[in-house]
């Protein structure tokens, strides 16, 4: 291309080229040659840039299916020795991990599966040991009990307003932070901010509140309430169920603050007592 312009300037007749004391000016056919000439680089760039995408979108969709074929012959031949879909699930990831290019190598071979038994006695040495250290603290927390008073810190405000509330599950993170393995903790499928029902806020302080709704909550569950009174502003809340209480018509939930928002949740106390929000 760029020859071809190179010629077409040098056999060029008079008025191509007009060559004054400043330099070339462009005048006439040759203006339009080599835009001609830009415009073909352009197209050919981009052409370029176009064929290498779509074959590395073919490359990885090719390798998706690579793998998803093999996902799908572990989970077969898995579910064909005995194990459960969910069990050839964790089988599958636990592999995958040991051998990311053939796991199922693993599960075939006798070598492989012994292999598969250390590393799931290592996990399973790993978890009673937090086990055990996790009772050790509920001992230690627990015989700290009998001296709590069970009074919150700050003083109750009487509440009598409508809130918004959902039970919290372990976000991934949280999960995360419990055990060993990422994996797992993203296959429990345990998921935050569920579906929300009314409910009502009894009283409430800076350290806790209690809250009347019908719902299957327990003791250590996580929950996160709004206000859903338009006088009353409250935001998102995250909180721990310490107790609860059975009624006729719900449950009463007694629940301590978690990372709360302190500005807001001091508006809406003194909003609640009536006073300006200084």
């Amino acid at each position: 291309m760029i020859t071809a312009v190179i010629l077409a300037a040098t056999n060029a007749p008079k008025g191509y080229l007009n060559i004054e004391s400043g330099g070339i000016d462009l005048n006439g056919p040759l203006k339009w040659v080599l835009l001609l000439a830009a415009l073909g680089g352009l197209a050919h760039l981009t052409y370029w840039l176009v064929t290498k995408y779509q074959q590395e979108r073919l490359v990885q969709r090719a390798e998706s299916e690579r793998q998803g074929s093999r996902s799908d012959a572990f989970l077969v031949r898995a579910e064909s020795l005995g194990f459960r879909r969910s069990e050839a699930k964790t089988v599958e990831r636990i592999a995958r991990r040991l051998a990311p290019k053939s796991p199922l190598n693993l599960l075939n071979g006798s070598q492989g599966r012994e292999y598969l038994i250390s590393d799931l006695e290592r996990r399973i040495a790993s978890r009673e040991r937090e086990v055990k250290t996790l009772g050790r603290l509920k001992e230690r927390l627990a015989a700290l009990r009998e001296s709590d008073v069970h009074e919150r810190n700050s003083v109750r405000v009487e509440a009598g307003i409508t809130v918004w509330v959902s039970k919290r599950g372990l976000t991934n993170q949280e999960l995360a932070a419990l055990v060993d393995d990422e994996d797992e903790a993203e296959g429990e499928g345990m998921f935050a901010n569920l579906d929300s029902v009314s409910g009502r806020l009894l009283d409430i302080s800076e350290g806790g509140a209690a809250i009347e709704v019908d719902m299957e909550i327990v003791r250590g569950d996580q929950v996160q309430f709004w206000s859903g009174d338009p006088k009353i502003l409250l935001g998102e809340t995250s909180a721990g169920v310490i107790s609860t209480e059975q009624t006729d018509t719900a449950r009463i939930l007694h629940v301590h603050f978690i990372d709360p928002n302190l500005r807001d949740l001091r508006s809406a106390i003194l909003q609640l007592r009536g006073e300006e929000d200084v």
